[in-house]
């Protein structure tokens, strides 16, 4: 097997539980972040592939109610039956485009990292963020001293002139 879900956890994110997974294709590992309603949405889009198995997904629950009590130990219950159900679809495929259901759902979105370091593609420009201007008494690397530049901290021009008072 090429393609594995080793884990799922959870966090809390505005009220509501996001499902963290932990992906492995062929080396290249990651991690990407599902709310129910994105399994839910999942196995709609699964449900035509033909010869495709899935597990059965764990039940929602009533208006949230069992979730945010967490009752009998629901929020368990439901992360290891998530998790089933990825093992059992990656289980079935070697590369994730063999589904690209499967492929979109678990491919990380903005604001999420890839774990895996990967250089950038040939020709591709690298960015380095550097303040415009740096806080007082500060120096950027390569620069001379404020005081030992010429015209001090205005440049050779000097300060800028000021507004005539009306």
């Amino acid at each position: 097997m090429v393609v594995q879900c080793t884990s799922i956890g959870e966090l809390q994110e505005a009220g509501r539980t996001v499902y963290v997974i932990s992906v492995d294709e062929n080396g290249r590992e990651w991690k990407a972040q599902k709310c129910y309603s994105d399994f839910l949405a999942l196995d709609q889009a699964l449900g035509s592939v033909v010869g495709l198995s899935r597990e059965h997904l764990p039940e929602k629950g009533l208006f949230g109610l069992r979730h945010r009590l967490n009752l009998g130990d629901f929020n368990e219950h439901r992360r290891q039956g998530l998790h089933k159900y990825l093992e059992c679809v990656a289980s079935q495929i070697e590369r994730l485009s063999q589904l690209p259901a499967f492929a979109e759902f678990l491919e990380p979105h903005l604001g999420q990292v890839s774990l895996a370091p990967t250089a950038p593609p040939p020709g591709a420009l690298q960015v380095q963020a550097l303040a415009e201007r740096p806080a007082q008494g500060m120096q950027l690397p390569g620069q001379p001293p404020e005081a030992e530049s010429p015209g001090g901290r205005w440049g050779p021009s000097g300060p800028p002139p000021e507004a005539p008072d009306p």
